[in-house]
Formats: C-alpha cells, structure tokens, sequence
C-alpha cells in the first residue's frame, strides 16, 4: 500500500507544479471577478488538465511500465491525479467563495 502511495506522489510529482500554478493563477482571476467566471475558468481548467495529459503521456510513455510492473494501472493513475486536481482547484475555490 505504501509503494503504491508513494508511486502515485512520484507520478503525480512529474506535472504538479504546473497544475497547481494553473490552479493558482484561475483563482486567482476568480477572486478578481468576484466568482462571475467560475464556469469559463472551470471549463479551463478542464481543458489544460487534458493537455497536460496528453503531453505527460507523450512525454513519460516509457515510464509507464515500471507503474504496470508494480501493479498500477495507467488508467488508475491517470483519473486518481485527474481527480486529485480537481479536487484542489474545487476546495480551494469553495474557501476562497466562503471566506470572501
């Protein structure tokens, strides 16, 4: 369970910077507009998830099978980091609305 755990944070690791920075700068633009932007800027952040999938998945093709090798599928890692972020960008926005 551990291995596996840390194997997620591994693979997570690879893009986390640049979602969290799109995160940042989306709540960013949703604080400014006083949340009227919240479905365009949702419907982004949708969109650059997908890049950020297909240029991972280009990119670290190779490294998926050490995660297969141990028992992890792609289609696992993919929708638990997927939805991971999401749920960053969600909570954070959800303490943003509520402490404004």
């Amino acid at each position: 369970m551990v291995k596996r755990f840390k194997a997620y944070c591994a693979f997570y690791r690879n893009f986390f910077f640049v979602s969290f920075l799109i995160t940042v700068v989306c709540l960013f633009i949703l604080l400014r507009s006083e949340f009227s932007l919240m479905p365009a800027l949702f419907w982004f952040k949708m969109a650059t998830m997908a890049v950020v999938y297909y240029v991972t998945h280009i990119n670290k093709q190779r490294e998926f099978f050490y995660y297969q090798n141990i028992g992890i599928s792609g289609i696992f890692l993919w929708v638990s980091t997927l939805a991971t972020d999401m749920f960053l960008f969600l909570f954070l926005s959800c303490l943003i609305y509520f402490n404004v």
